[in-house]
């Protein structure tokens, strides 16, 4: 996926220098080099706006924790959340936004998901 194509795709993230957008563009490249045949653009896409709406929310000045929610009532209605990695069911920071989620589920058809780059599995 070129990064023109990931704009097209993904508009809400406009307003992101390029240079940070190509960053997670190529790093998906490293991280996941299994053959993902047809859902290689979808999956780096997904995968980029992920990174990029973690990236969004840490880079604010907070300690870089990914908070889904936080406890907080409201009335007789309260809500209660949790950091990622915790209790997400093994999605682990993927479960911080909707399109980690969709990533993570959709990669785990291909087998394990991500994998080392052929050089440091040796």
């Amino acid at each position: 996926m070129t990064l023109a194509e990931f704009r097209i795709f993904y508009p809400q993230f406009s307003t992101i220098d390029d240079a940070v957008v190509n960053r997670y563009l190529e790093l998906f490249l490293c991280q996941f080099v299994g053959d993902y045949d047809c859902m290689a653009n979808e999956l780096q896409g997904l995968f980029v706006a992920h990174r990029l709406t973690v990236w969004k929310r840490t880079s604010g000045g907070s300690d870089g924790a990914i908070v889904v929610a936080t406890s907080k009532s409201v009335g007789d209605e309260s809500q209660s959340g949790f950091v990622a990695g915790a209790q997400d069911g093994g999605y682990g920071d993927y479960a911080a936004t909707a399109y980690g989620v969709q990533f993570w589920s959709t990669i785990m058809l291909y087998g394990g998901g991500g994998m080392m780059a052929e050089a440091y599995n040796a």
